[in-house]
């Protein structure tokens, strides 16, 4: 069962980390700008190592983050009786990740990145990326009934 759970939630963070690249990557085509996180972070990964970085590193990076956000919110909400406010929930939790990526952002284009620092409309693309993110995640965990942290929650499902 636990496993069943934990299946349910890799596929719903791996949809909706798929659907903010989507997102990133329509940008890109329309603006004919470089707003690819994966590419960026290969790119910044390379920097940091002082040596080639692979494409497949970025790509493991942003993925590994939108597991991580998704089990972040997982874990904030264990401990709440109702969770009948999918919208505001997709909303708050677009609005903190938009944020809390922005500032990640900025630290690694100061750091590294050279060509992308004044990349400031980079960082502005981040907050409609991540409600895309959160809308489609929440709307996944709804739609497979999945009971975040299950033994946290004694059984309530979102």
């Amino acid at each position: 069962m636990v496993l069943s759970e934990i299946s349910k939630y890799l596929c719903a963070s791996s949809a909706a980390t798929s659907a903010m690249t989507l997102f990133s990557y329509g940008l890109s085509s329309g603006l004919k700008r470089n707003y690819k996180e994966p590419e960026l972070l290969a790119t910044i990964i390379g920097e940091a190592l002082s040596q080639r970085s692979s494409r497949a590193s970025g790509w493991a990076a942003h993925y590994t983050m939108g597991g991580v956000w998704a089990a972040l919110y997982a874990l904030s909400e264990a401990g709440k009786p109702s969770q009948s406010a999918m919208a505001g929930d997709a909303g708050r939790l677009g609005l903190v990740t938009g944020m809390a990526s922005v500032a990640a952002w900025r630290t690694m284009f100061r750091f590294y990145a050279k060509e992308n620092r004044q990349r400031y409309d980079y960082l502005f693309h981040l907050i409609p990326a991540h409600l895309v993110y959160a809308a489609v995640l929440m709307l996944c965990l709804k739609k497979c009934q999945v009971r975040i942290c299950s033994r946290l929650t004694e059984g309530r499902e979102i």
